[in-house]
C-alpha cells in the first residue's frame, strides 16, 4: 500500500516538474570582458608555520588568563573556475586567497571561555591584530550570569546581527 502511494506521489511530481519545453543552450557571447584578477602566489609552508607560531605566541602574550586550547591557524588555496558547453564555450579563471584565525581560551578561576577572531590574508599586518581581538572577546564574556526570563531589550554585535540576518537572507529576496 505505501509502495503505492510512493509511486503515485512520483507520478505527480514529475507530472509537474516535467516539461516539453526545448532545452536551448547558450552559445555564449562573441566577446568576454577579460578578468584581471592578481597572480595568486602560493606561499611557502614555511611562511604559514611561523605566522601561525608568532600568532599563538601574541596570544598568549595577551593576558595571564590566555590557557591550553588555544589555537591559530593560517591557510592558503588555489582555485580554477571553468565554463563550458557543448557550443564551444570555454572560459576559466585561476585565484586563490589566504585566511588566519585565532581562537582564545581563557580561564580565570574555575571559568573558562573562548572567542575567537578570523581575517582574510596571511599577512602580518592583516593578522597582527586577531590575538588582542580574540583575547578581549573571550574575556569579556567571564563573570557573565543567568537572569530571569523576560523581556529585554538587546544589542547585537554587527557581526551577531550579519549571523542572525543570514539565516533569514533568502526570504528577502523573490529569486531562488
Amino acid at each position: 500500500k505505501e509502495i503505492r502511494s510512493i509511486v503515485r506521489r512520483a507520478a505527480a511530481n514529475a507530472a509537474v516538474i516535467e516539461s516539453d519545453n526545448p532545452v536551448r543552450i547558450f552559445e555564449g557571447s562573441k566577446k568576454y570582458e577579460s578578468v584581471n584578477s592578481p597572480k595568486f602566489v602560493m606561499p611557502e609552508a614555511s611562511q604559514l608555520k611561523d605566522g601561525v607560531l608568532e600568532l599563538q605566541r601574541a596570544t598568549y602574550a595577551c593576558s595571564e588568563y590566555v590557557t591550553e586550547g588555544t589555537q591559530s591557524g593560517m591557510g592558503a588555496f588555489k582555485v580554477k573556475i571553468g565554463i563550458c558547453n557543448s557550443c564551444g564555450l570555454e572560459l576559466e579563471n585561476e585565484t586563490g586567497a589566504g585566511y588566519s584565525y585565532v581562537e582564545s581560551v581563557v580561564k580565570k578561576g574555575d571559568e573558562t571561555d573562548s572567542a575567537g577572531d578570523f581575517c582574510d590574508g596571511i599577512d602580518k599586518k592583516d593578522a597582527a591584530q586577531l590575538p588582542e581581538k580574540a583575547t578581549k572577546k573571550a574575556l569579556e564574556k567571564l563573570g557573565a550570569s543567568e537572569i530571569e526570563s523576560g523581556n529585554y531589550d538587546v544589542v547585537f554585535s554587527g557581526k551577531c546581527m550579519s549571523t542572525l540576518l543570514s539565516a533569514f537572507a533568502s526570504v528577502f529576496s523573490a529569486k531562488v
